[in-house]
């Protein structure tokens, strides 16, 4: 077995050593098989010279493709339907939609921890975004400048026809803000019930 293994050598090889001859003629590794590479980009700019984007009222128009793909990848790829916010990937869209247009979410998370992590791989909710933005500076080393939230800025008026309520009989009591709007005499409000059979 040592006389095998002397013969072998210990170490690397370059590649030139004779030991890959038998190996490079039948794998043809330094044989050139006709493949040439042709600049796709190039060509289509011969064609195509100006590149504008397609999402419906968005008129922004690009010199070359990757500037397109890049406007495209950040601005369209991941936009919320709704509010036509952008997200730079699947999960924070999907975070986005939850908490600021779903009614179900905010029932809930009155009652229990909701606010996800923004990382994708740590499963940890939050009782509010900011025990959440705290998590992912102190964990996740996020930095503190980052956009956490989108949470509307509201003006100092806006603020003084609010309430604050307080949730009774809830073990966390957690402050909550109702808007309060003076009734629109141009609108009736209709009351429908109906009835199971």
């Amino acid at each position: 077995m040592e006389e095998i293994l002397q013969q072998l050598g210990v170490g690397i090889r370059p590649l030139n050593d004779p030991f890959f001859d038998d190996s490079y003629k039948v794998c043809k590794v330094f044989q050139r098989k006709g493949v040439t590479i042709d600049d796709e980009e190039e060509l289509c700019h011969e064609v195509i010279k100006e590149f504008s984007c397609y999402v419906p009222g968005c008129k922004n128009t690009f010199q070359t493709l990757l500037d397109y793909e890049m406007h495209y990848n950040s601005s369209h790829r991941y936009a919320c339907t709704e509010c036509k916010t952008s997200r730079p990937n699947p999960r924070l869209l999907e975070i986005h939609i939850q908490e600021t247009h779903d009614a179900f979410f905010k029932v809930l998370s009155e009652k229990q921890a909701m606010y996800q992590c923004y990382d994708s791989e740590c499963n940890m909710k939050f009782n509010d975004p900011t025990e959440r933005k705290d998590h992912c500076i102190k964990i996740h080393k996020f930095p503190k400048k980052y956009r956490f939230d989108d949470t509307p800025h509201h003006s100092k008026e806006e603020e003084s026809n609010k309430m604050e309520l307080d949730i009774v009989n809830n073990k966390k009591k957690k402050p909550t803000k109702v808007e309060s709007r003076p009734p629109n005499p141009n609108i009736e409000i209709l009351v429908s019930m109906s009835y199971g059979r």
